[in-house]
């Protein structure tokens, strides 16, 4: 996907990383927490367990039979927002699915509905935004620059970076490529699936951000994208 993005966006990208780790204190080399950083900005995120009282079968069915199909999503109510995780992911996964989720609001993304219909039609995509906010969050996790750096203190062992940086083995071999534009002599030949593949969520969701508790008076809409 990071293919199409512009030179420029992706410098601007590892820019803003930058920016917001070293507001948190983190430089370039420092585990960031996404929870963190959305608490930084006053966004509070919930697992979407909050609803299994009230929507037991759709946080099931996201939860237990679909679990892969969902992993986060920005919903606005009035002029308040917060972000919806799915709690079946592992750590470096939901890392990933908020970063991914606070980064189409540092890109200013529009809110849209990507959910589907009861047709099982997509309503909305916008492709270029889920690229431009993939990449942001990769770099919001592993900063270009932090990357040398660390994993040559490691010993170059990407288990052991991935694990410094909190994200899946996937994501450290996407933003290693960010830098040496190829995979390098010493990455194992096969790479483990992503653990923090972003998925769009089937319309349950709709029900759940419909009937959030937490007011507004405006109908809830995710932003720009659930994945995450």
């Amino acid at each position: 996907m990071t293919e199409a993005l512009a030179d420029e966006f992706v410098d601007r990208c590892e820019q803003i990383a930058l920016d917001l780790r070293n507001e948190l204190e983190l430089g370039d080399q420092g585990r960031l927490d996404p929870r963190g950083l959305a608490g930084h900005w006053a966004i509070d995120v919930h697992s979407i367990e909050r609803f299994r009282k009230t929507l037991p079968e759709e946080v099931r069915q996201l939860t237990e039979e679909d679990a892969k199909s969902f992993a986060a999503a920005t919903v606005f109510c009035g002029t308040r927002c917060l972000i919806l995780v799915n709690p079946s992911q592992t750590d470096p996964g939901e890392a990933l699915s908020i970063a991914h989720e606070l980064a189409h609001l540092e890109l200013e993304h529009e809110p849209t509905w990507p959910l589907f219909d009861e047709a099982g039609q997509r309503r909305c995509w916008r492709p270029n935004e889920e690229a431009e906010a993939e990449y942001l969050a990769g770099a919001l996790l592993v900063p270009r620059s932090g990357i040398e750096p660390v994993l040559s203190r490691l010993g170059r062992d990407p288990t052991k970076g991935a694990a410094h940086f909190g994200v899946g083995l996937g994501l450290l071999r996407r933003r290693v490529l960010a830098v040496w534009r190829k995979t390098p002599l010493w990455w194992p030949p096969i790479a483990p699936a992503d653990d923090g593949s972003e998925k769009e969520p089937p319309f349950v969701l709709r029900h759940l951000s419909e009937r959030s508790d937490d007011g507004g008076g405006s109908e809830p809409a995710p932003a720009g994208s659930s994945a995450g």
